[in-house]
């Protein structure tokens, strides 16, 4: 979680708990998920809180949303935010 820290740092952002852990299952995931899928995964959480944290990503170059061609929006984590180990 250190490096996810200095990630949303670097960028601006406000390490809460909640964008941890988004930003951290965003970047464990092989594809772009949409709002509803992300909600399964914090099925306690609101989804105004998860769609605020998404948005912000975005507002700050964390994240980026895609258009799958249904219609549905999906986001995935920037690929240049991923530092070298």
């Amino acid at each position: 979680m250190e490096e996810i820290t200095i990630i949303l740092k670097n960028k601006g952002v406000r390490p809460t708990a909640m964008r941890l852990l988004v930003y951290k299952l965003l970047a464990n995931k092989e594809n772009a998920i949409s709002l509803g899928e992300l909600e399964k995964d914090f099925d306690t959480s609101e989804r105004s809180t998860l769609y605020r944290t998404i948005k912000t990503f975005e507002e700050r170059g964390l994240a980026h949303a895609i258009e799958d061609g249904t219609g549905i929006i999906k986001y995935v984590i920037c690929k240049d935010q991923f530092t070298s180990k």
